[in-house]
């Protein structure tokens, strides 16, 4: 079986999930890959401004400025920690070109009033599921409601390819009138042609599987959790966020990644439920206690001027960041 064939299976799994067209999912190295991707193809160039809440991860926010546009922070609702849609149209402009509505650990955004705002000012609405994965809006699945979305299949995402991002797109009309297809198509030029992972892109990821696999358990989990994070924070090992990606926005050579046969293969184990997730295990036999999100763009605590993020603007975010405790919901289906 060729790749091809993986990446259409797995393709496919996700389309009978969210029930529609496979031919609308687009996969990627990333979920920050997807994003990037979803912003270019339509058409987000420099000078543009996009809406996010101001309770997020630097992740989401780094796709925006690799593309010269500029991250515009919305205080968040303190009640669903999601951003506040009475807060939108105060920060709206004539660059503004769309609005990320962000499913903050899983809850959707309040999105009939986020489009009621998109198709007043004409714009796009993407939604953030890198947490989303299997939750709803509505009785309709995350990620099928706005214009377009992405997933995140990282490791401690809903379920996991070790890395991964999926990005779907919306068939029809759009909330500012605008119609699907021609981004359709941009995404497909985008997927094919990518930069393929390397050897040791490959080689590392079968191994970090491989590894969380067999030998993440209660004796090995935190030690292997911090040595793993600080590996890859120093570009040591393949890892969810590199140094460089933390230190200043500015987008990495090969950032620009398609998805792999290995993350396509894992995919369609995961979906089948043929593998018991290691992380899923530990957590339970101990309370996993998260640090999502330490600040209002995850993990940052410094130079926030480099993400166009002014600290004090957004109060109500910036409190619940100093003090939430995020405890593991992981799926029990």
């Amino acid at each position: 079986m060729s790749k091809n064939d993986y990446k259409q299976i797995f393709k496919s799994q996700i389309a009978n999930y969210l029930n529609i067209n496979s031919q609308n999912i687009f996969l990627f190295w990333k979920g920050r890959v997807a994003l990037y991707a979803i912003l270019k193809a339509i058409g987000i160039k420099e000078g543009d401004e996009i809406i996010l809440p101001a309770f997020t991860c630097v992740v989401a926010v780094n796709p925006i400025i690799y593309l010269g546009a500029k991250p515009v922070y919305v205080d968040i609702d303190p009640k669903t920690y999601n951003v506040n849609p009475n807060k939108i149209e105060e920060k709206i402009t004539p660059k503004t070109k769309a609005i990320l509505a962000q499913n903050t650990f899983g809850l959707s955004s309040n999105l009939d009033a986020i489009f009621e705002i998109a198709k007043k000012h004409s714009l796009f609405v993407i939604e953030d599921c890198a947490h989303g994965f299997g939750g709803f809006y509505k009785g309709k699945p995350n990620g099928t409601i706005a214009d377009a979305a992405f997933f995140s299949t990282q490791w401690n995402k809903p379920f996991s390819t070790g890395l991964g991002g999926i990005a779907v797109v919306k068939e029809g009309q759009w909330a500012n009138g605008a119609m699907g297809e021609w981004v359709i198509e941009n995404l497909k030029q985008m997927e094919e042609n990518f930069i393929k992972p390397s050897l040791k892109d490959i080689l590392q990821l079968k191994a970090l599987i491989f590894l969380r696999e067999h030998f993440l358990n209660s004796n090995t989990y935190w030690f292997a959790l911090k040595t793993y994070r600080w590996l890859s924070k120093n570009n040591l090992i393949l890892g969810s966020s590199q140094g460089e990606e933390l230190e200043r926005p500015i987008k990495p050579k090969d950032f620009k990644k398609g998805f792999s046969e290995v993350q396509a293969k894992k995919g369609i184990e995961e979906l089948r439920g043929k593998c018991v997730n290691g992380l899923m295990r530990e957590r339970q036999r101990k309370i996993e206690l998260e640090d999502w999100f330490i600040s209002s763009i995850h993990p940052i605590t410094k130079n926030f001027e480099y993400w166009y993020y002014k600290w004090g603007e957004n109060p109500i975010a910036e409190f619940v960041s100093q003090y939430i405790i995020n405890l593991p919901t992981p799926d029990k289906a």
